[in-house]
């Protein structure tokens, strides 16, 4: 019933202003007899009227409350290496503002806020709308991959300066066995880092696995950026190795020695190296330190090979050896099991082929059936008792793309892990654009799904097929009450889809090979990593917000010297004890007086959260806006404990002097 229309006009959608020619057609048109009247106006008084003829005439307004449409689906997952490096950006610079915080607090090191402001900067301006989306010509996306070098640089520096501030001085040599190596090893101190591995592990850290200093033993500090204790599989290389490594394990300061497992053996740039993992605990944002060396350990966890596996005396896991998928995923406190010997396999890669369709890049096209599943070429394994990984090289079916893909499985940590290094040389056209999709089939049909959104979630009862967007996890709810299931979780992808024909499925977009308005964005090499982490009962949000954050912000590995020193050997310096609250930053202010912390809400309930916070971070707290301006709101700091009024489903900002 409404008579005015609003209509913005100006030079392409990109925010250029109206043109001489688009005035004068105005103009004219207001001449015209049979043609609406037309005026010049601003967006406000347009809906001031709106208003106003409701109120007079008694128009209802319809409220729409929920989410208003899934625009260009297919800009969740072209150009995917925009995306990884987006995600990639987002984690570091978040991790970076929390290590320089922590070493200038702890260690008097300086706060590099300019060079932050600059990687910020850089990193969201590649959030404009048609480069995130990945729907940019080739110099768009060149463009932004430089801008992302530049935030991993600043980061990568960031994060390596502040370790060495913060790590320097662990009394690392108080983990020494008291052995005959041990006391060798002792009388030879300092132990002093050597330099090797320049540009390793950079990836997933920013920074480079350098070596650390020992000959028989090698320490290494663990940091957790998380507040929140974690228990994961840690990956270290060791370099020029003088020990045995097939006999190590990794000591801690409460006396476990955990079997490290032999990964990889190699050369890089003359130097040996070995690729080796362990189990280890972090505390809550903060660190822990182990001694990797000879010795013996009895602890054990995963039982049984080459492709199957018992984890923790009750959960079984069965890789495919000829497929990409699990054969079997089980365990008997789960509902139903995830997979099984006669069933779908769990987590199958598969090759798609969209139909011809325009605007390639915003939109997907049909497609015709599930897709071919990709075959092994290759598997190898291998597991100590309290690790099993699994190796297959897998081939694209009708192409020359190969991917290789681990799994592992360890004691004491939930779920099934896997990282995918994708060789991708398809360049997709007018008649078919390829690409591939993870698929985890469900035991029934879901009820939903509950997905990831900035700072909350949102529960989405669609499976119809279409991909929709999520941040770090997605969570299939099963429609009986009381069962757990399943989350996946990734560190680069965002478009997932919910279906329940020809059967019941969750998956993931890994990459498609758009091809307009660029032409072969998908011609490289990636990586990426996701993980399915089974539910005995129903997590919470909160659940499920850890969960995305922490296989996000892996454990950060620091080298180290091997020394005698003041500082402890494990440390924590914030936990949020509050269940519905997680913490979403620590950094410095802005303005250089004082430390920033932000909480999140995730259940929808008003809290009053609870943080033990360290010294060193503050003494009083105030809240502030998110321009770090004083506001209303209460938050208290006493004891070393911080205590903030959340609100439901929001965030609040404290600073702390």
């Amino acid at each position: 019933g409404f008579r005015d229309w609003t209509n913005v006009y100006g030079l392409g959608n990109h925010g250029g202003g109206p043109t001489r020619a688009e005035i004068a057609y105005l103009l004219e048109m207001r001449e015209w007899p049979i043609y609406p009247q037309v005026r010049f106006g601003t967006v406000r008084a347009y809906l001031d009227g709106i208003v106003r003829q409701a109120e007079e005439e008694g128009i209802e307004i319809p409220v729409l409350d929920h989410e208003l449409n899934f625009e260009f689906t297919g800009c969740y997952t072209s150009q995917s290496l925009i995306k990884q490096a987006n995600r990639f950006a987002e984690n570091q610079l978040l991790e970076a503002e929390a290590l320089a915080t922590l070493a200038a607090r702890q260690a008097g090191a300086a706060y590099p806020a300019d060079r932050f402001r600059e990687a910020w900067t850089r990193a969201l301006f590649n959030h404009f709308h048609d480069i995130l989306p990945g729907s940019g010509v080739r110099e768009t996306r060149e463009h932004a991959m430089a801008n992302f070098q530049e935030v991993a640089a600043v980061c990568g520096a960031a994060k390596r300066r502040a370790g060495n501030a913060l790590f320097h001085g662990v009394d690392t040599a108080s983990l020494l066995p008291d052995t005959p190596e041990g006391r060798a090893e002792r009388e030879a101190l300092p132990n002093p880092l050597f330099e090797a591995g320049p540009g390793c592990d950079s990836g997933v850290t920013g920074f480079s696995m350098a070596a650390t200093g020992g000959r028989m033993f090698r320490p290494f500090v663990l940091f957790n950026p998380c507040a929140w204790d974690r228990r994961e599989v840690v990956v270290v290389r060791l370099y020029d190795p003088e020990f045995d490594v097939r006999r190590l394990v990794a000591r801690d300061d409460r006396g476990n020695a955990e079997p490290v497992l032999l990964l990889e053996e190699g050369d890089y740039w003359g130097h040996r190296f070995a690729r080796v993992a362990f189990v280890a605990e972090v505390p809550a944002l903060g660190y822990s330190t182990v001694l990797i060396g000879e010795g013996a350990s009895d602890l054990r966890g995963v039982e049984g090979g080459p492709w199957t596996f018992t984890v923790d005396g009750s959960t079984k896991v069965a890789f495919d050896r000829h497929g990409s998928g699990l054969r079997e995923f089980s365990d008997p406190s789960w509902m139903h099991p995830l997979a099984t010997p006669h069933g779908p396999r769990f987590g199958e890669w598969r090759h798609l082929v969209e139909l011809p369709q325009g605007m390639n890049a915003w939109v997907l096209g049909g497609q015709l059936d599930l897709g071919e599943p990709l075959k092994t070429l290759s598997a190898d394994w291998t597991t100590n008792g309290r690790i099993a990984f699994v190796r297959r090289r897998l081939e694209v079916p009708g192409t020359d793309s190969r991917v290789t893909l681990v799994g592992w499985v360890a004691a004491g940590v939930p779920g099934v892990a896997f990282q995918a290094e994708l060789d991708w040389r398809e360049i997709g056209d007018g008649r078919r654009t390829p690409s591939l999709v993870v698929g985890f089939p469900l035991p029934q049909k879901a009820a939903g799904a509950l997905y990831e959104t900035p700072f909350g979630t949102v529960w989405r009862p669609s499976y119809d097929g279409s991909d929709v967007p999520s941040l770090r996890f997605a969570h299939p709810v099963p429609q009986v009450d009381g069962e757990g299931g399943f989350t996946l979780v990734q560190d680069c992808k965002y478009g997932h889809a919910l279906r329940e024909d020809p059967r019941p499925e969750l998956t993931l977009r890994i990459v498609r090979s758009s091809h307009e308005p660029d032409h072969a964005p998908e011609v490289a090499k990636s990586t990426v990593r996701y993980a399915v982490v089974p539910h005995a009962d129903p997590p919470s949000k909160a659940d499920l917000v850890r969960l995305g954050a922490s296989f996000n912000h892996p454990i950060q590995v620091f080298p180290a010297e091997l020394a005698e020193g003041s500082k402890p050997v494990r440390a924590s310096w914030v936990r949020c004890e509050t269940p519905n609250v997680v913490l979403a930053c620590l950094k410095a202010a802005d303005d250089g007086q004082g430390t920033i912390v932000r909480l999140v809400e995730t259940e929808g309930r008003a809290t009053r959260a609870r943080l033990a916070i360290d010294p060193s971070l503050g003494r009083t707290a105030a809240v502030v806006d998110v321009l770090e301006r004083p506001t209303e709101g209460r938050a208290d700091l006493t004891d070393g404990v911080l205590e903030a009024e959340v609100p439901a489903h929001g965030f609040v900002t404290v600073r702390l002097t």
